[in-house]
């Protein structure tokens, strides 16, 4: 019987709505927790372009299956969330929580999902 999480592209597209949807409900639990290494303050984008990098080289040894999927996900999800905020607003904590945040964060995944299959049928 076929199941959805054999499919890749439904994978990818859980793993990705799945983060945007913890890391919003996280942020809005503790608004105000900041990680910082030294006196860097490490943005989920940041997390999120070194678990890509991470993931693209293990698809490149060939590593092709659900963990490396749903980790592409995850790592997607989390610099499109972080990549917009930081872009159309001030970069304050409150302003996590502006429309134009979510805005940017709804257009972007979903601009992100589309083009995924679009790929994904014209590859098949």
């Amino acid at each position: 019987m076929y199941s959805i999480f054999q499919n890749q592209l439904s994978l990818f597209s859980i793993a990705v709505i799945a983060t945007i949807v913890v890391v919003r409900i996280s942020l809005f639990l503790a608004p105000r927790l900041n990680v910082y290494i030294g006196k860097y303050n490490v943005h989920h984008l940041y997390t999120g372009a070194v678990l890509l990098v991470l993931d693209t080289v293990l698809l490149i040894a060939g590593a092709i299956n659900a963990y490396t999927v749903v980790l592409a996900g995850v790592a997607v999800a989390l610099i499109l969330d972080e990549l917009g905020y930081l872009v159309t607003t001030s970069g304050a904590d409150k302003a996590y929580f502006a429309r134009k945040s979510y805005t940017q964060m709804c257009i972007s995944v979903a601009t992100t999902l589309v083009f995924t299959l679009g790929v994904s049928t014209l590859v098949r």
